[in-house]
C-alpha cells in the first residue's frame, strides 16, 4: 500500500556547539555563524578565521557545518593557506582509506600543492621516511594518528610506530609546528579515550592548532574536544551553520516490511530495482552478510543483471572501497562517499527492529550514521529507506497532521499503535549528567563498604569515583542512543522524514509491504500465524469488545497483504479468508463439543439469562421497544428449531448404522432424509438469522450451501471431524431408542 504524504515544514534540529558547553572559567570560546553562499549553497572558507587575531593562532577550530555544504573543500584550502608558513606541517587525519584517497584527488585538483609534497598512509606502509623538507601535508587514518592499531591489533604496525617517531623528533630537531586536521570525528569517536589523548600530548609542544569537523557532532564529541583544546592552550573557535534544506532534493521513499531479514522483503529489493530508471544505483545494509545474500539471492539470482557488482564489507577499505562505476552493495560508504551521478538510487537497508549493530554501519551513534548515508547524494535523485519497526511520536501539537497517518500505517498490522515522547538531541548533556550522578550514588555506596573490608582484611587497591568525562567515553553514546527516541532508528526515520528533518530529501510516500510466511507444512500452522493477528487485533482495539463480523473483517485487513506459502505454493486470498472465519470462529464460538446443544449451554447460557430479564423488562413495560420484542422472539424461535433437528438428526438412525466415517458423506446423507431437508428448508431463513452474530461462515454462503453448514455444526467440532465421535453418537441414539 502507498500512503502519499506531504511532510510538515518545521526548523531542522542538529545537535549544537554551544560555548556553554565548555567550562569558560578554563576555557576562551568564541561562536560564529556561518551562512552558505545563496547561489552556490556552499560556505566560504575565508569566513573560518578568527574575528581579531591570524589563522596560525593556536586553537582548537571546530566546523561544525552541514551535509553537503563544502565543508570538505574549505579544509582543502585552509591546508593550502596554512602552508604558506614554511614551518607548517599539517597532518589530516579521516576514518577510510577511501576518504583519504578522496582529499588526496581533491588536494591536487583545487589547489597548487604537488603529489611530491603529500605524504599518505599507503606511503608509509611502504616504507617511504618522513622528508621534512618535502613532506608538507600528511594524509593518515585517525587510528595511526593516535597511535591505535586496527581490528585486534593492541598497536600499529613497526612501519607506522617508526613514523609517528619520525613525525616527533625530525619537527622538533627542525622547528617545525603540526596543524592537525581531525575530519569526520562521529565516524571515530570510540577511538578516543584517555590512553589515545594522552599518546596526543607527546606533541603538544609542536602542536600550533588543531580543526575538527563533522556534520553530526554527537554528545560525547563535546568531551573530546575539551581535551583537544588543553593542547591549544585552551583556546576554541567554534564556527557552526543552521540547517536548512537544500535547493534540489531527493525524492524520500519510506518502506515498511515485516521483517529485515532477507527472506522477508526479498521481493521489495527486486521491485524496487525493477521499478528504477536510473542505472545508477547503490545499496546500503546493516550487516556483512545482507550485503553477500542481496547480491547472491536477489541482483544474480532473480534480476540477472550485466553491471559489475561490487561488495563494499570487511576493515580494509583500501580494497573495498566504494566505485562509482559499479551497483556497490555493502557497509562501508556511510560517510565521506560523495555520489555525485544525476538521478541516482540510494537504497538504505536499516538493522531489523532495535537492534544497532556496533563497529558497522550503524554505530552507537545509529541516528549520526543515518544522516551521513542520506546525505551521500549530491544531487537530486531518489532515496529508499527500508525497515520493519518503528514507534509514533506523542505529540499533542501535531496529532492533526499525524493521526490519519498513524491510522493509516497500524491497518497494515505492520507497525503496532504505540508511542514514545520526542528525543531533543541539544538536551542530551543533563541527560547524561543525571544518570552520571545517579551513577555516582550508588558507586559511593559501594566505595563505603569496600572501605570497611579494607580495614578487615588490608586490601589496598583503591576503588576512586570515575570522572564524568571518562564515563562519558565509555557508557555516553551508547546510553544515549538507547534512549534516543526510545532507542528505534526506524521510529527516529519516520518523525524525521515527517517532519523534513533530512537536509538533502524530502518525504513523497510510505509505502507497505505484505508479510511472507515461508516454510508453513499445514493449514494449521497458517492458523497460529492467523491467531497471532487476531490477538493484535484486539489489543489495537483499545479494550472495546468486537463482533466476530468486526473481527473477522478488521483480521483480513491486516493479513490483507499478507502471503501464505505451503510448501513453495501460495494460499489462495479465498482460502485465506476461509481460515481466518474458521479461525476466529474456533476461538469465540468455543465449540469443544459436537452438538450445536453444548454451544447453547456453554456460550448462550448468559445471553439467554440476560434475554429472559430484557423480555420480563419489556412485559411489565419498562421498555417499549416493539422491535426488541421481536428480535427476542426471532432469537428464541431459532433455538427451539435448531434443538428439534439436532433431534430429528439424533433419531436417524439409519446414518448411523453405516458405520460412516466421512463428514462429507454423513453431511450428504442426513440432507437426502426428505424430512431433515424439508425442515431446514422450511425454517432456513429463522435459523440463518439465529447464527448470522454468530457463525462468520454464514455469510458467504448461499442457501444452497447453508443446510450442509448447519449439518456440520451440529456433528463435528471445529478440530476437525473424528470417527470416535461418531461413535458416541450412535450410543446416544441407541440409548435414546432404548
Amino acid at each position: 500500500m502507498k500512503i502519499p504524504v506531504s511532510p510538515k515544514t518545521h526548523s531542522i534540529k542538529y545537535k549544537k556547539i554551544e560555548t556553554a558547553d565548555f567550562d569558560c572559567t578554563q576555557f576562551h570560546i568564541s561562536k560564529d555563524i556561518l551562512t552558505p553562499n545563496p547561489t552556490t549553497e556552499f560556505i566560504d572558507y575565508t569566513e573560518i578565521t578568527p574575528k581579531s587575531g591570524s589563522i596560525e593562532d593556536s586553537n582548537t577550530t571546530v566546523l561544525n557545518i552541514g551535509l553537503g555544504l563544502g565543508k570538505s573543500y574549505s579544509l582543502i584550502k585552509l591546508i593550502e593557506k596554512h602552508l604558506n608558513d614554511p614551518t607548517n606541517i599539517v597532518l589530516l587525519s579521516a576514518p577510510f582509506h577511501s576518504l583519504i584517497k578522496e582529499y588526496h584527488n581533491n588536494i591536487l585538483k583545487d589547489t597548487s600543492i604537488t603529489k611530491k609534497q603529500i605524504l599518505t598512509i599507503d606511503d608509509i606502509d611502504k616504507g617511504v621516511k618522513f622528508d621534512v623538507t618535502t613532506h608538507k601535508v600528511h594524509l593518515l587514518t585517525t587510528h595511526l594518528l593516535l597511535s591505535t592499531g586496527i581490528e585486534k591489533q593492541a598497536f600499529p604496525s613497526a612501519k607506522r610506530l617508526d613514523y609517528l617517531h619520525d613525525i616527533l623528533t625530525i619537527s622538533k630537531e627542525n622547528d617545525r609546528k603540526l596543524v592537525l586536521i581531525i575530519d569526520e570525528i562521529h565516524e571515530s569517536i570510540e577511538l578516543f579515550n584517555e590512553t589515545s589523548i594522552q599518546k596526543l600530548w607527546r606533541f603538544k609542544d609542536i602542536i600550533k592548532k588543531i580543526y575538527c569537523a563533522s556534520a553530526t557532532f554527537s554528545e560525547v564529541s563535546k568531551v573530546v574536544l575539551k581535551y583537544l583544546a588543553e593542547l591549544t592552550d585552551n583556546n576554541i573557535l567554534i564556527f557552526e551553520n543552521e540547517r536548512e534544506q537544500r535547493k534540489n532534493l531527493s525524492d524520500l521513499h519510506l518502506h515498511i516490511v515485516s521483517d529485515t531479514s532477507i527472506k522477508s522483503f526479498d521481493y521489495v529489493i527486486e521491485k524496487l530495482i525493477k521499478s528504477m530508471t536510473s542505472s545508477h544505483i547503490d545499496i546500503i545494509t546493516p550487516t556483512k552478510s545482507l550485503a553477500q545474500e542481496i547480491r547472491k539471492n536477489i541482483i544474480e539470482a532473480k534480476l540477472k543483471t550485466s553491471k559489475q557488482i561490487n561488495i563494499c564489507i570487511g576493515q580494509d577499505r583500501n580494497k573495498k572501497s566504494y566505485d562509482p562505476t559499479l551497483l556497490n552493495i555493502g557497509t562501508t560508504f556511510t560517510t565521506g562517499n560523495n555520489i555525485t551521478h544525476p538521478d541516482h538510487e540510494l537504497i538504505v537497508i536499516l538493522p531489523s527492529s532495535r537492534k544497532v549493530i556496533l563497529n558497522n554501519i550503524y554505530s552507537s551513534q545509529g541516528y549520526i550514521k543515518l544522516l551521513q548515508t542520506i546525505g551521500r547524494q549530491r544531487n537530486k535523485g531518489k532515496v529508499h529507506i527500508i525497515f520493519d519497526d518503528a514507534l509514533f511520536i506523542d505529540s499533542v501539537k501535531h496529532k492533526a497532521f499525524l493521526k490519519p497517518i498513524e491510522e493509516q500505517i497500524v491497518d497494515t498490522g505492520l507497525i503496532e499503535n504505540k508511542y514514545c515522547k520526542y528525543s531533543d538531541v541539544n538536551k542530551e548533556f543533563k541527560l547524561l549528567k543525571d544518570t552520571y550522578n545517579k551513577w555516582c550514588t550508588i558507586f559511593k555506596t559501594a566505595t563505603t563498604q569496600h572501605e570497611i573490608i579494607t580495614r578487615a582484611v588490608t586490601i589496598t587497591t583503591p576503588l576512586d569515583v570515575v570522572h564524568f568525562e571518562k564515563f562519558s567515553f565509555e557508557y555516553g553514546d551508547k546510553y544515549l542512543q538507547d534512549n534516543f527516541f526510545c532507542g528505534s532508528i526506524g521510529t527516529f526515520v519516520l518523525w524525521a522524514a515527517l517532519f523534513n528533518q533530512f537536509t538533502t530529501c524530502s518525504l513523497v510516500d510510505i509505502n507497505t509491504y505484505e508479510q511472507i510466511y515461508r516454510g508453513l507444512k499445514s493449514p494449521s500452522d497458517i492458523q497460529k500465524c492467523i491467531q497471532i493477528s487476531i490477538d493484535k487485533v484486539k489489543t489495537q482495539n483499545s479494550g472495546k469488545v468486537l463482533s466476530d463480523k468486526e473481527l473477522v473483517e478488521k483480521t483480513k485487513l491486516a493479513l490483507c497483504d499478507t502471503s501464505f506459502y505451503i510448501e513453495d505454493k501460495k494460499l489462495s486470498t479465498t482460502k485465506l479468508n476461509n481460515l481466518i472465519e474458521d479461525c476466529i470462529a474456533n476461538s469465540t464460538l468455543n465449540l469443544s463439543k459436537p452438538k450445536l446443544k453444548e454451544l447453547i449451554k456453554n456460550n448462550i447460557a448468559k445471553d439467554l439469562q440476560d434475554s429472559k430479564t430484557r423480555k420480563i423488562e419489556m412485559v411489565t413495560g419498562e421498555d417499549q421497544d416493539n422491535s426488541l420484542v421481536k428480535e427476542f422472539e426471532e432469537q428464541e424461535k431459532g433455538k427451539k428449531i435448531l434443538l428439534e433437528l439436532e433431534k430429528m438428526l439424533l433419531a436417524t438412525s439409519e446414518v448411523w448404522d453405516k458405520g460412516l466415517n466421512s463428514l462429507d458423506i454423513i453431511q450428504q446423507k442426513v440432507i437426502n432424509e426428505p424430512h431433515i431437508s424439508s425442515f431446514i428448508n422450511n425454517n432456513l431463513s429463522v435459523i440463518k438469522k439465529y447464527l448470522l452474530g454468530q457463525e462468520p461462515r454464514v455469510n458467504r454462503l448461499d442457501d444452497t450451501q447453508l443446510p450442509k453448514l448447519i449439518i456440520e455444526l451440529l456433528l463435528v467440532d471445529k478440530n476437525g471431524f473424528k470417527k470416535d465421535e461418531i461413535g458416541a453418537k450412535k450410543n446416544q441414539v441407541y440409548s435414546r431408542r432404548r
